[in-house]
């Protein structure tokens, strides 16, 4: 058990969070929202510690979500949904590589 947990000693510490989302508003368009909390805390025990954690943790994720939609509104937009068709290429069936070796014969001037 920690020093200051038998003491019951009040420690401070410091949390530092934050949410950052890129959402697509529309084509070539994107809009970042950046939310953060920067707060000092007062704890004698880890279990205290960790359950304020929390709490702001929950209060930060709820002014996020706030934000954003306030942001939406303010701006007049939405989330623009982008999907990428065939993002992978399929491979052509040809292997362009393959002769590759052969063609080192018409390179030999080039060794030196």
């Amino acid at each position: 058990m920690p020093k200051n947990e038998e003491s019951g000693e009040v420690r401070v510490g410091r949390i530092r969070k934050s949410i950052e989302r890129i959402y697509n508003v529309a084509p070539y368009e994107s809009l970042k929202v950046v939310v953060g909390i920067d707060e000092e805390i007062e704890w004698s025990t880890l279990a205290e510690r960790q359950k304020k954690t929390k709490n702001w943790t929950k209060l930060l994720v709820k002014d996020f979500n706030e934000t954003v939609e306030d942001v939406f509104k303010d701006q007049d937009v939405s989330e623009h949904k982008v999907f990428h068709k065939n993002a992978t290429p399929e491979p052509s069936g040809d292997d362009d590589l393959a002769d590759l070796d052969e063609n080192d014969d018409d390179l030999d001037g080039l060794d030196s």
